[in-house]
């Protein structure tokens, strides 16, 4: 009589396996603890400063007023005064302003009030010698520009270079109003001079020259 040996089940290695599988799925599912960090803050980036602002203060343009003349304050960008003289039905209007240091700009701020502001043609580099004579005004060498439009308007402009600026003092309106009031104009360029910012001005001047801006 043969004996048969009962064939041998694999069902305990397959829930030994089974099980394995789980733990190692539950410990691999296990949530990370949260960890923090700390990210330093960015520095803002440091404000540009003016060149004005890394020297000493500049002097500051100062005037007498015009005597019967209307303030009419800055006006524009880059303006620190403005004044005007109604006689009738002409007015004419005094204004003076200050930019960056431009000497090399001359031909083309003349040819912008020639063209635009008084219907002229425009000049070339060789005419401007003569379209422009050497005057003493705030203590210095400056430039003045006397202007007679094809509109019936005239300009009187007088351009001061002193570093770190450029002043303009303009006066225009009908050519016969500003002929008659030259007198008073040129009384107002020899009230001109330099000074330290604390003296009280007759109108406040802006802080700084105006980049942008146009005389």
């Amino acid at each position: 009589m043969r004996l048969t040996t009962p064939p041998r089940t694999t069902r305990p290695a397959a829930w030994c396996t089974g099980l394995c599988v789980l733990v190692a799925l539950s410990l691999g599912c296990e949530e990370e603890p949260i960890r923090h960090y700390q990210v330093p803050k960015e520095r803002a980036p440091a404000p540009m400063r003016s060149p004005h602002r890394d020297t000493a203060p500049a002097s500051v343009l100062r005037w007498d007023a015009p005597e019967g003349w209307a303030s009419q304050g800055g006006g524009t960008m880059g303006g620190l005064a403005a004044f005007t003289k109604t006689d009738g039905d002409q007015t004419s209007r005094l204004t003076v302003s200050s930019l960056f240091y431009q000497p090399q700009n001359t031909l083309q701020n003349l040819n912008r009030w020639r063209v635009q502001q008084l219907g002229m043609k425009p000049l070339g580099e060789a005419d401007v010698e003569q379209a422009v004579q050497t005057v003493r005004a705030a203590g210095h060498d400056a430039q003045l520009a006397e202007l007679v439009g094809a509109n019936g308007q005239s300009m009187l402009v007088v351009m001061i270079h002193k570093e770190p600026s450029t002043w303009f003092i303009k006066f225009m309106g009908p050519s016969d109003h500003v002929a008659q009031l030259r007198p008073a104009f040129d009384a107002f360029v020899a009230s001109l001079r330099f000074e330290q910012p604390d003296a009280e001005p007759d109108a406040e001047p802006d802080a700084e020259p105006d980049a942008g801006a146009t005389p």
